[in-house]
């Protein structure tokens, strides 16, 4: 269970979300809390908090430039 602050927000600070690790609490906009997330790749991005719990996001974008990178590999060399 996540612990609360006063205006309501669930402290995600810590917690890893696949490749992401919340550092801080950033800010709230349109009523949904921000975060500053750290990726194993070594990059940084804000991103909802509802988001990362929810699975929605699973990196800061690099999984999807990996995927793409061996899919054109792969049409490369004749796989596909």
């Amino acid at each position: 269970m996540y612990k609360t602050n006063k205006q309501g927000i669930k402290d995600i600070t810590g917690e890893r979300f696949n490749l992401l690790k919340v550092l801080f609490y950033y800010d709230t906009f349109n009523k949904a809390a921000r975060w500053l997330c750290e990726c194993e790749c070594g990059n940084f991005k804000v991103l909802e908090g509802c988001d990362l719990r929810k699975g929605k996001v699973k990196s800061c974008g690099c999984l999807g430039f990996k995927h793409r990178m061996r899919v054109l590999d792969c049409i490369v060399s004749g796989k596909i």
